[in-house]
């Protein structure tokens, strides 16, 4: 077992995972790999500043718990019904990333090099 969450979460978004998100938001699966794992790097920097933050862990694990409450994981959602995906995704986004959102797309937009509306889908997802 690997002991770097970050590692963890790449694994789980490789190879036809990346193909099938790069298939969604119309772009290749190179950028849109390099757009996963920054956006997989943001979000987590993001929960581990927000855990750090007085009662940033009960917020975190409601952000997480309202993720999660369903009965259907969000991989499987990809190829069924991305669209309540990507509304479940918005919420965790804003809780997340707050009047930075827009900042933290357009960065990860330009570190992968796809649009900043496909990297904003993508995030979603």
């Amino acid at each position: 077992m690997n002991d770097n969450i970050f590692e963890w979460l790449k694994n789980q978004f490789s190879g036809s995972t990346v193909s099938s998100l790069a298939g969604l938001i119309g772009e290749n699966e190179a950028s849109t790999g390099t757009a996963v794992n920054t956006g997989i790097a943001a979000i987590l920097s993001s929960l581990s500043h927000r855990a750090g933050q007085p009662g940033g862990t009960g917020f975190v694990q409601q952000l997480i718990d309202s993720f999660s409450s369903g009965n259907t994981s969000p991989l499987s959602m990809l190829s069924g019904n991305p669209q309540a995906l990507e509304q479940q995704g918005s919420g965790m986004l804003s809780s997340l990333f707050g009047n930075n959102q827009g900042q933290v797309m357009q960065a990860i937009a330009q570190h992968s090099g796809i649009h900043v509306a496909n990297t904003s889908r993508l995030m979603t997802l």
